[in-house]
């Protein structure tokens, strides 16, 4: 069966937590794997799209892999797959991004964030989807952040201006 077909039918199951990474040391591994097992241990499933060009930890995911092979909740497809990407992208409840180079990188904040998501998922509905809502309907797009930029080099300009002026 295929990776794909594999996904969809963990579509069928709830809080889908996706995570599409490069497996290397600055995105926190043990970020990742903890990750896998608390969404287990939540009652949700995970699907991890990723490989590593360091041997030891492409070994260490094919292990935890394996070990969930026949596991209705989880899925690691170690390999690059774009096609798989979007759809996990497109069917995931929940996206993790895990950086240890970020402040949100610490463990025990990751932990709490994916413990308050699937508590919103799984008990208050309502506010699941207003946060959803509001989730979509900001703007990431390259006017607004242009935008933004403008905004802040004009008050950089004016602070330095007034600086030099003192």
């Amino acid at each position: 069966m295929s990776e794909v077909h594999v996904f969809i039918r963990l579509l069928e199951v709830l809080s889908k937590v996706g995570c599409i990474t490069r497996l290397v040391p600055q995105k926190g591994v043990h970020l990742i794997r903890h990750a896998i097992y608390r969404t287990l241990e939540l009652g949700g499933q995970f699907v991890l799209l990723g490989s590593s060009p360091v041997p030891h930890i492409q070994r260490e995911f094919e292990d935890i892999g394996n070990r969930f092979q026949n596991h209705e909740h989880a899925r690691l497809v170690l390999k690059y797959d774009e096609a798989l990407s979007h759809l996990i992208y497109a069917a995931s409840d929940m996206l993790i991004i895990p950086s240890i180079f970020e402040p949100c990188g610490l463990t025990q904040g990751f932990n709490n964030a994916l413990e308050r998501a699937f508590n919103y998922y799984m008990n208050d509905a309502e506010t699941w989807k207003e946060l959803v809502q509001k989730d979509m309907s900001m703007d990431f797009s390259w006017d607004s952040s242009a935008s933004q930029y403008e905004e802040l080099y004009e008050k950089a300009v004016l602070r330095a201006r007034t600086a030099s002026r003192s």
